[in-house]
C-alpha cells in the first residue's frame, strides 16, 4: 500500500523533508541539479540501459519537455 494512500498528506511532508535533507547533505540546491543523473557503477548504468531499452520497444517512453 503507498505511503500517501495510507497516511495521507502527511507522508508527503516526511517525503519532502527527507528529500531536502539529503540535498543539503550532498550540496545540491534545487532537484534540477541531479535530475537525470545515474549512480555510478557497472549495474546501476546496465539497469538503467535496460529500462530505456524496455521503454522505448513498449512504447512507453516520452522526451521530457526542454
Amino acid at each position: 500500500m503507498s505511503a500517501l494512500y495510507k497516511s495521507g498528506p502527511k507522508a508527503l511532508e516526511k517525503m519532502v523533508s527527507g528529500l531536502e535533507t539529503w540535498m543539503q547533505k550532498h550540496n545540491y540546491d534545487s532537484v534540477d541539479a541531479f535530475r537525470g543523473m545515474v549512480a555510478k557503477g557497472p549495474e546501476n548504468t546496465a539497469a538503467f540501459e535496460r529500462v530505456q531499452f524496455m521503454r522505448r520497444t513498449t512504447g512507453q517512453y516520452q522526451e521530457a519537455p526542454r
